[in-house]
């Protein structure tokens, strides 16, 4: 993903979440999924503090897109 309009650029494997987050060639922070655990919890490593908020919200709004994908997917299973 690009995120042009904050000139982001996240690399990895967003589905699992296990990726790196950089501007401008620089890595701002690192996200991954933390398993066996009850819920979704994920480990943010904020390397450039000034990004920080936006990290936190870059991993809500995948996680949201995520379960909405989910959710649309299971819901079109179901059809047939």
């Amino acid at each position: 993903y690009e995120l042009s309009a904050v000139g982001l650029a996240v690399t990895g494997d967003v589905w699992d979440m296990n990726f790196e987050v950089a501007r401008q060639g620089q890595i701002s922070g690192r996200v991954a999924k933390r398993w066996f655990t009850v819920g979704d919890k994920y480990e943010i490593t904020i390397i450039n503090e000034a990004d920080e908020l936006l990290l936190v919200g870059l991993v809500i709004a995948i996680a949201y897109v995520k379960q909405m994908q989910a959710g649309a997917a299971a819901a079109n299973a179901s059809r047939y």
